[in-house]
């Protein structure tokens, strides 16, 4: 009797909903560990800069601070700052804090994910950026091009400074 494989089980809406909850808490988790990160290595560090150019994957360009001064670019390669041994350092096993191309599957992996970039603020574009910058906030300082019009869980925004408009209605 040859050997034939059991019948595939029907996947639940239950189990859709239980794996979209788990993959934007993991996507939400990578983006606050990369902020954290990140802020280590640059205290100043306000914007992980990502971009598309004609292609649909990211790519990280740098680190720029609140200004939009370059703090680090991602030509390939090594990242020069160095991230202390600790829990921060261990959250990154397997991979290299230090590792740009590791840096950067951590970013396609919150995509894939399900996860959304906020734009690049004007203040911190460069002369040289594609039309379409995103970012990742990295500061309790650090604000969006635009807020959110309304509920977007999707949005990976581990810090931002508070919303003035929130703050003028009393919210």
């Amino acid at each position: 009797m040859p050997n034939t494989p059991a019948p595939m089980a029907y996947a639940t809406v239950a189990d859709l909903q239980r794996i979209t909850v788990a993959s934007r808490a993991t996507a939400h988790g990578l983006a606050l560990l990369v902020a954290d990160t990140l802020r280590a290595q640059y205290p100043q560090a306000a914007y992980l800069v990502i971009s598309r150019d004609d292609c649909p994957h990211a790519h990280i360009e740098g680190i720029r601070d609140l200004q939009g001064t370059v703090l680090c670019d991602f030509p390939g390669g090594r990242i020069p700052a160095e991230l202390a041994q600790g829990p921060l350092r261990d959250a990154w096993a397997p991979l290299d804090p230090q590792d740009a191309m590791d840096l950067l599957t951590l970013v396609q992996r919150m995509e894939s994910l399900g996860g959304t970039f906020d734009t690049l603020p004007d203040e911190a574009v460069d002369e040289g950026d594609s039309e379409s910058v995103q970012c990742l906030l990295l500061s309790p300082s650090a604000v969006p091009e635009f807020w959110d019009t309304g509920e977007d869980r999707w949005r990976l925004r581990p810090y931002s400074a508070p919303r003035l408009d929130a703050q003028s209605d009393g919210k």
